[in-house]
């Protein structure tokens, strides 16, 4: 009885560059926006701007939390109270269900990426609406450096692919 072998050839193994990844490490503004403490900060740098633009601090924390209010509907076309029920029933903990940003940061990190950068514009004196349509604008591609695998300031990160 007479056997075959089968003889398969290796090809080499490249290193290919993923685009997505070198765009964003080449970019480093994008970290901020990536970087959830980052997030938390411009969240408060904004919600702090608006509370001290009131003389009184009460009314200012109103025109905080409208302004969060239509930074999340016109983003994420959810009202902040659907984020927070969507946290609720994955079962997040109280310290994240108190935040339509919190939940977001955990379940379409790409939602809260596109908020911060509208916070960033808003803070940088772009009108509300423009900030906002940039913001969504904005969500696929940050959905798509978030999906590559890329993490900020690990430098440049290679796929390996069989040519």
């Amino acid at each position: 009885m007479h056997t075959t072998r089968l003889v398969l050839k290796k090809r080499p193994m490249t290193y290919v560059e993923n685009p997505v990844i070198a765009w964003a490490s080449s970019h480093p503004e994008v970290n901020q926006y990536l970087n959830v403490e980052e997030q938390r900060h411009k969240s408060t740098e904004v919600n702090t701007q608006l509370v001290y633009s009131e003389r009184d601090t009460v009314k200012g924390r109103k025109k905080a939390q409208e302004y969060n209010y239509r930074n999340c509907v016109a983003i994420t076309e959810r009202q902040p109270r659907e984020w927070r029920v969507l946290g609720v029933a994955l079962g997040f903990p109280r310290n994240v269900t108190c935040s339509a940003k919190e939940v977001a940061r955990r379940v379409a990190p790409e939602f809260a990426c596109a908020r911060t950068l509208a916070d960033d514009m808003v803070l940088d004196g772009i009108e509300e609406n423009v900030a906002f349509q940039i913001g969504r604008a904005f969500i696929r591609p940050f959905k798509m450096i978030l999906n590559s695998g890329w993490v900020p300031g690990q430098g440049r990160h290679f796929e390996m692919h069989r040519i």
